[in-house]
């Protein structure tokens, strides 16, 4: 059963039950008898036929035939594409010189509890209608009367799928189908009882006697056992290439199902959709209804697997189409919840029952040690029930294992896409803050239950390997016991060899026949025992096989769950007002999971809340390290200026000096080589000036960036506190995640980026004819009358003003241009000067600028 149990996880196996000579029955007279029943199944068909496919103006019947692979004329005279409760089965065989064999109900099988049904052929497509734009109505449910195109003209076959021909190939693909599952379960049956068959012969060989009575000889159990296994060998060849046949069947079927979900896509564009829908709806129930039957009978089968991918995905289309995204991303995560928590519950109930059988089996145990001789007995029987079939479910076990290691690969891998698709949208809406949120931990609890797995997995393989073992040893005790039997037997021949070979007159202990006889018996009874050793032998080394590819496949399995063990979380890339408006969104969800993820996500706020927390202390590091620097900068190019101040007076002594026609000649000219050293000095520092006038600018902006971090990251941290704390803000732009963007939405950006651009442009004020009308207006000051005292940062905002309005200038296409706007900038600047008292600590910063400005000035004239 292990070695051929594809077909049970063949949930729709080849197309055709081959004919009867394939399985060796009769041949001679049943010609008649299977042309007769042809006919008969040939008129059902056609019934059926007429069934689903309804003749409606406009649509013509499809004439594609049924999918059935080659066989010979006299084979497919046997065979119709019939339902699966009209299946025909093969007449018994006739009664053979061979030993009985098993009865069909003595092999289990996938299917053998009940016979294969299906309600796939009473589920109808609605014909797809042409409408006069080109649109199209019907498929899966949906229709439209009043949508036919004149002269009943339908669409091409290139622009949509034609649903009827979907109906039809469907409905003949799940007879094929289901009738095909038939001839796979009659093939694994044969081949079952070939197996017994040469298991028989084995034992025959051994010293068994045939049914005649009459005992066989080695070349004729050697000549039957070829035969057999020659048949064992096609069947098993046989079986194999429907296995291929039912891939090809499955992908066809599939893509009948994605052509009836593009005409469904086609058709709800430009109608109303809602009773269409409803129909549509009430037609993917049935599949699913279908799909719940199929289940009963099959497990952990990759056809189940793609049969709730085709029904969720319609499912998914038609609540997309009625509803919007949400609806769809629901339908998607129901399908995988349930998908995978089916497989975890059989694996839980599966789990409960082995600890309870373990249990038993240890408690009749012990009730047996002490039990008397009959009750005794009885316990021992009950005891091996029990541990037959404690192996049966921790095999069934073992499969859960390794089938759930594969859907946690495909669950993670599937959520990561999703995750990343959604960020890549910029999760702009709460539905797909709820979906990224869901998603993460879906990745997460499936990355921890994967740990586990490999740890299951690696105790399963562990327990397997103690199986083959015990049996490896069990095996050579066995051969040993078996040679012991020999040679005894062998000792046994050779006393009965002697005593035959003497004379019935020269026996000197009685009656020689009478020592033949009980020598014979003796001789038989080991014999027996040996063919049982034997047969032992032979099961221990099939059950040895078995445990080989457990071990593989659990080995497999074990990759795979620590392979998803290690993957790595998608990083998160919400921003703290996303996470906090997610925390927000799940507060007000009533579905049953919103709990959970609630929970998830109000720890991803806090982690991200004392990530924040780190990030602020970080930011006020460097705010004072920058406030330092600049401070420094400032107080260097305070002192480089006033150093160049005393300079350019003396400078100008210099130059007073050397005007005067008192001053000596020899005087003059010790001036002039001064003067020059002097003017060279204060170029180098106005040269240096300059530079570190741009750098304390640089400063001062990287300043004015990181307090603008500092301030958005208060921001952030306050809308972390109120999600973690469920204190939800006063307006509604705190938390712009929380609902879409909308037209004042927008407008109101447009706003605040055009008052923007114009507040900060105070630089032109400097270029009219009264530049900072209100600073120029003489006040009171503290130390002179008529003058203003101004700080550092009034000074900071003044000497920032004048260098925007420099980069405007040196941006003028002219030099004209530009001289005159230096000269008002010179000149407004004076005024400026004018009013500012000197003993004002923002005084020498503009003072600086002051000599900036009109070193440039000169500059440029010079030019």
């Amino acid at each position: 059963m292990k070695r051929y149990g594809i077909s049970q996880i063949l949930f729709i196996s080849l197309v055709i039950l081959v004919s009867g000579k394939v399985f060796g029955g009769p041949e001679d007279g049943a010609d008649a008898a299977k042309a007769a029943k042809a006919d008969e199944y040939q008129k059902k068909l056609e019934g059926q036929k007429e069934r689903m496919l309804p003749d409606t103006p406009g649509t013509p019947k499809p004439t594609s035939p049924a999918y059935i692979p080659t066989q010979s004329k006299k084979d497919l005279s046997t065979i119709m594409p019939l339902s699966p409760a009209q299946i025909p089965h093969k007449p018994a065989p006739e009664q053979s010189s061979m030993p009985k064999p098993f009865s069909p109900t003595d092999i289990p099988t996938a299917f053998a509890s009940k016979p294969s049904t299906s309600r796939f052929t009473d589920f109808k497509l609605q014909p797809l209608t042409p409408k006069q734009d080109g649109q199209f109505v019907g498929g899966m449910g949906l229709t439209d009367d009043a949508a036919h195109k004149p002269g009943g003209q339908t669409a091409s076959r290139r622009e949509t799928a034609d649903p009827d021909e979907f109906a039809y190939k469907k409905n003949e693909r799940i007879i094929e189908i289901a009738t095909h599952k038939e001839a796979s379960d009659q093939i694994y049956q044969d081949i079952s009882d070939i197996q017994k068959k040469i298991m028989e012969l084995n034992a025959t060989r051994l010293g068994e006697f045939l049914p005649d009575g009459r005992k066989a000889t080695d070349e004729e159990i050697k000549k039957q056992q070829k035969q057999l296994e020659t048949k064992q060998q096609e069947l098993s060849e046989s079986l194999k290439e429907r296995e291929t046949s039912t891939k090809k069947l499955i992908s066809a079927y599939q893509d009948d199902v994605g052509n009836a979900k593009t005409a469904l896509h086609k058709d709800h564009k430009n109608v109303d959709r809602k009773a269409e829908f409803e129909q549509a709806k009430k037609n993917l129930e049935s599949i699913k209804k279908v799909a719940e039957d199929i289940r009963r009978d099959i497990e952990l089968t990759k056809i189940k697997t793609k049969l709730d991918q085709a029904t969720a995905t319609l499912d998914a289309h038609v609540k997309r189409a009625q509803g919007g995204a949400q609806k769809a991303f629901n339908a998607v995560f129901k399908a995988v919840d349930k998908a995978f928590g089916d497989l975890s519950n059989f694996y839980d109930k599966i789990s409960s029952e082995i600890r309870l059988l373990d249990q038993k089996v240890v408690a009749l145990v012990k009730q047996a040690k002490d039990a008397p001789g009959n009750m005794k007995k009885a316990l021992e029987q009950q005891i091996q029930v029990n541990k037959k079939e404690l192996e049966a479910k921790k095999a069934t076990q073992q499969n859960l294992l390794v089938e759930s290691s594969k859907a946690i690969q495909q669950v993670v891998d599937d959520s990561i896409k999703a995750i990343d698709q959604l960020q890549d949208t910029g999760l702009k809406n709460t539905d797909q803050l709820i979906a990224c949120q869901y998603l993460r931990d879906q990745v997460q609890e499936n990355v921890k239950k994967a740990q586990g797995q490999a740890k299951e997995l690696d105790a399963a393989i562990k327990e397997v390997d103690a199986e083959q073992k015990a049996l490896d040893s069990k095996r050579k005790k066995l051969v040993k016991d078996e040679q012991k039997l020999n040679t005894k037997i062998k000792q046994l021949e050779q006393i009965k060899k002697e005593l035959e070979s003497k004379p019935e007159s020269a026996s000197t202990d009685g009656d020689t026949q009478t020592k033949i006889a009980k020598l014979d018996a003796e001789i038989q009874a080991l014999s027996t025992q040996k063919n049982a050793i034997l047969m032992n032998i032979s099961q221990t080394a099939v059950k040895y096989r078995g445990c080989e590819s457990k071990i593989e496949s659990l080995a497999r399995a074990k990759a795979t769950a620590e392979a998803v063990a290690k993957t790595p979380i998608p990083a998160d890339t919400r921003t703290p007002q996303q996470i906090a408006a997610t925390v927000f969104a799940l507060r007000d969800d009533t579905s049953p999971g919103a709990p959970a993820t609630l929970k998830s996500a109000t720890k991803d706020a806090q982690a991200k809340l004392k990530e924040l927390e780190q990030k602020r202390k970080e930011d006020a590091k460097d705010v004072a390290k920058q406030e330092d620097t600049v401070q420094k900068s400032i107080k260097r190019i305070s002192e480089v200026s006033l150093q160049q101040m005393t300079d350019q007076k003396k400078l100008n002594e210099y130059d007073e000096k050397i005007k005067d026609p008192k001053t000596p000649t020899k005087v003059k000219a010790e001036l002039t080589i001064k003067r020059k050293d002097l003017d060279t000095k204060i170029y180098s520092s106005q040269a240096w000036l300059e530079q570190n006038q741009k750098e304390l600018h640089a400063a001062d902006k990287a300043l004015d960036q990181l307090a603008q971090s500092q301030q958005s990251t208060e921001k952030e941290l306050q809308s972390l506190k109120n999600a973690i704390a469920g204190k939800r803000p006063k307006e509604d732009d705190d938390m712009p995640a929380l609902r879409p963007a909308t037209e004042e939405d927008a407008k109101a950006a447009q706003d605040r980026k055009q008052s923007a651009t114009t507040e900060v442009d105070t630089t032109s004020a400097w270029l009219k004819e009264e530049p900072l009308q209100e600073l120029t207006k003489p006040k009171s000051g503290p130390s002179q009358k008529g003058t203003r005292v101004i700080g550092y940062k009034t000074a900071q905002g003044l000497v920032k003003d004048i260098n925007g309005t420099l980069q405007k200038i040196e941006a003028l296409p002219t030099k004209q241009e530009r001289l005159s706007a230096m000269s008002k900038l010179a000149e407004n600047i004076d005024k400026v000067m004018a009013i500012i008292d000197e003993k004002s600590s923002g005084y020498q910063h503009v003072y600086d600028m002051q000599m900036t400005v009109n070193t440039k000035k000169q500059l440029l004239e010079s030019e």
